[in-house]
């Protein structure tokens, strides 16, 4: 059995749907087929009787949670496939000291295995506050209880295997990456594409801040990619991956 998931910050909520941008956004997210979907910036999408969370439900065909940011309306939203994974538990989290907030699920996929799936977006300017982050993490790592567990989501801060010596020195601190993976695995390290997910735009520092990470082992990292566009509609690229091994989790009778 395996898993596709992915993230992808939206930027500015897709213009806050008021251009064709976010739909040109949504028709790309379809095509890609996920089971999990973690989003960032979903600004505004709580507004109007979240008018556009539901828009985007409609549009992916998937189930969508919205979680409210702390700071500037980043809302984060998690979508799941209803056709394969059944939510049976909320694991969201807010206030000190995550920036923004924590989305996630304790999931049933395929009727028969448990995991939980979590999604964040670190905070945006302070190296400090994003190590704080990264070690309360280990919290959420630690009641997956033996579970398989994914974290994805926009990490705002360079991975461990870093090499690019120019940028912001703040966006250079490698010690949140550090503390993940004192339990979990970067995907795209060992898939070994250090492809950078943003960076695209003038001016701007390239590195891999979208990340996902699993405490499932290297061999279940089936499928791995940053997903190329000619014009991308965002300031971050999307990132992709195929997990399998499900079966190390506690089967569901």
């Amino acid at each position: 059995m395996d898993l596709t998931v992915g993230t992808y910050n939206l930027r500015n909520g897709g213009d806050n749907g008021l251009t064709p941008r976010l739909d040109r956004q949504l028709a790309m997210l379809k095509r890609q087929g996920f089971d999990v979907l973690a989003l960032q910036e979903a600004k505004r999408w709580n507004r109007d009787r979240r008018r556009l969370l539901y828009r985007a439900e409609a549009a992916l065909g998937m189930r969508a949670t919205l979680v409210k940011s702390a700071h500037h309306g980043c809302h984060l939203v998690l979508c799941v496939n209803t056709a394969r994974v059944q939510i049976v538990e909320d694991r969201h989290e807010r206030g000190h000291p995550y920036w923004h907030g924590v989305v996630g699920h304790r999931i049933i996929v395929d009727g028969r295995v448990e995991a939980d799936v979590v999604a964040v977006h670190l905070a945006p300017s302070s190296p400090r506050i994003r190590l704080a982050e990264a070690e309360s993490l280990q919290l959420v790592v630690k009641a997956a209880a033996g579970r398989p567990l994914v974290l994805m989501g926009d990490f705002n801060a360079v991975p461990s295997n870093h090499t690019g010596a120019s940028g912001s020195a703040r966006k250079r601190d490698p010690r949140p990456a550090l503390a993940l993976e004192e339990t979990l695995i970067d995907v795209g390290a060992v898939w070994e594409d250090h492809t950078p997910t943003v960076g695209h735009e003038p001016g701007t520092m390239a590195y891999r801040a979208d990340r996902i990470y699993t405490n499932l082992p290297p061999e279940a990292v089936d499928d791995y990619a940053v997903v190329p566009e000619e014009e991308p509609l965002s300031d971050h690229l999307l990132v992709k991956a195929t997990l399998s091994q499900f079966s190390l989790g506690p089967g569901v009778a």
